[in-house]
């Protein structure tokens, strides 16, 4: 089996953030990653670690911690309830973050329980599928979906109505399908949701272009 897939669509623009304030004279200090290696919040995580070392705004290196589950909950309540006055400890953070916490998903958790520091990139969302897919455009992917929307399963690494999902329901919506038909099934990492789709157990990936990139240039 070829290991790459096909960039299939952009949907949407998303940026990332990371939230901190790097203590003075600790060597211990760990960035959260709410997901799985190799995704959006894990990069967050190792790309403010490596502008805060080159800036020498802190001392030694930034630990990066994956912590999954609930599509970011369990990182973010392990922050904001076991670590609220650890000054080592600041977590990756994303739009999809945002809208976590605005639906209430996060349970007691709002946007008052974090900080937000600023943005270190700016990324495409994308709907990617494996190369040998049988649509070789978003034409004939749409006009696929249409003819049968529950025949297609989109898988992603936000929860239920988290921005992997969310994304893909506004797709189907502007291409005129009830976005009740679409069939998705949530991850907890980049890694074991792009494995799925290249295995041939879900037909798209709904993620970011940099999670893409790789594979399709190889």
């Amino acid at each position: 089996m070829k290991r790459n897939v096909r960039l299939l669509l952009a949907v949407v623009v998303a940026t990332t953030t990371a939230s901190c304030t790097p203590p003075e004279g600790s060597s211990a200090i760990e960035c959260i990653a709410p997901a799985g290696p190799g995704g959006g919040w894990d990069r967050a995580c190792r790309t403010a670690a490596g502008a805060l070392a080159e800036l020498d705004l802190v001392p030694g290196a930034i630990r990066t911690v994956n912590v999954l589950g609930a599509g970011g909950g369990i990182g973010y309540a392990h922050v904001v309830s076991d670590r609220a006055t650890d000054p080592n400890v600041f977590a990756g953070a994303s739009p999809a973050t945002t809208l976590r916490l605005a639906q209430g998903q996060f349970g007691q958790l709002t946007v008052t329980d974090v900080r937000w520091l600023g943005a270190v990139g700016a990324e495409y969302g994308v709907l990617a599928v494996r190369a040998d897919a049988p649509w070789r455009s978003a034409s004939d992917f749409i006009a696929a979906w249409r003819a049968d929307p529950h025949s297609i399963v989109v898988n992603g690494v936000s929860a239920v109505l988290g921005q992997d999902h969310v994304k893909t329901l506004l797709l189907a919506r502007a291409a005129g399908l009830d976005p009740k038909s679409v069939r998705y099934v949530p991850f907890d990492g980049t890694g074991d949701a792009l494995a799925a789709v290249l295995g041939g157990f879900v037909d798209v990936y709904s993620g970011e272009e940099s999670e893409i990139a790789p594979l399709v240039e190889a």
